[in-house]
Parts: structure tokens; sequence; C-alpha cells
């Protein structure tokens, strides 16, 4: 069973969010809940943000700066009722670790009508077609509440250096 957590701004739309659970089992029988498309007051590609997965035993919620815009309960099944079910417990699969996977999403059926053939010449001409991490934390709960509870500060683009990765010489004819 392929089992995705998602949070991702949506590439072609800078003041959109989306978070999603994929589950269920393999193509053509997986399923997923997320939260749609979720607008913000702000460009996306104009600072840095906090995207956070707080992932409990019972929710997972996404957050953006602090704001919470989805919650999915894990006291369920997520069988999707197509095919054979892959599961044996509630929870399941989100009751395991998963990998962390960044990555610019080009094509596929996320970007509305036509967008299977969108082509990544088409993708360069967003607003800003790269993505730039500062910093990524994992925490696991102990059971033990901080106080006070840390706030993350980030510093703006502009009090970045820039990082640019070099341009590969031609290959000789």
């Amino acid at each position: 069973s392929l089992s995705q957590v998602h949070c991702r701004n949506r590439g072609q739309n800078n003041y959109e969010v989306s978070s999603t659970l994929h589950f269920g089992g393999t193509q053509p029988n997986n399923a997923n809940k997320g939260s749609g498309a979720v607008k913000y007051p702000f460009d996306f590609s104009a600072d840095y943000h906090v995207f956070s997965c707080i992932w409990e035993k019972d929710q997972i919620q996404f957050a953006v700066d602090g704001k919470v815009h989805f919650t999915q309960s894990l006291v369920r099944s997520f069988y999707s009722g197509r095919g054979a079910n892959p599961y044996s417990d509630l929870r399941q699969p989100f009751d395991k670790p998963f990998f962390f996977l960044f990555n610019v999403a080009i094509g596929g059926g996320f970007f509305g009508a036509n967008s299977h053939a969108l082509t990544v010449e088409q993708a360069k001409k967003w607003p800003n077609p790269e993505m730039q991490v500062d910093w990524v934390r994992v925490y696991q709960d102990n059971g033990i509440t901080p106080n006070p509870v840390p706030v993350p500060s980030t510093p703006k683009p502009s009090q970045q250096a820039p990082q640019t990765m070099p341009t590969p010489a031609p290959t000789p004819k």
C-alpha cells in the first residue's frame, strides 16, 4: 500500500496550500482525504513560512505559520472500500514511520484541466518555480509540554545568502 502525507503549496498559485492523506491500497484502489485548496491573503513565494504536520496517535493536523487548516482523525479504518483491504486495525497505515520527501511536482491530476500535458517549460513560467527550504525540524512528544512553548522564528529571504547550484558544463559532442 502506498500511503502519503502531503502539505504543499500549489506551484501555479502562490496564495494556496493543500494538505492531504493518501491511503487505501495501490492504484486504482487508493483514496485520499484532504483540505482541498486553502487560500491565504499573502504570496507564499514572498517570504519563508512554517509548514507543520502535527502527527499524534489519534489525529494529524496541518498548519501554516501556527494556524491549523486541516485536521484528520486517525481513529478509523483507512480501507478505501476497493480491492483487498491492506489494513488489519484502526490508524493503519498512519501508525508507522514515514519518510520525508520534498519536491516541486509538475503535472499529474493535481493541477486541473489539461494538467497531464503540463511541461517543465510551462512550469518554469510559474511566478516562483522553485522550493527553498530554510530548515526542517522533527520533534517527538515525550509527554512533557515545555513552558513556555517554543515559537520558531525564521529569517526573511533577504537575510539569507542565495544558494545556487553551479550550472553543469555542456557535454562535448
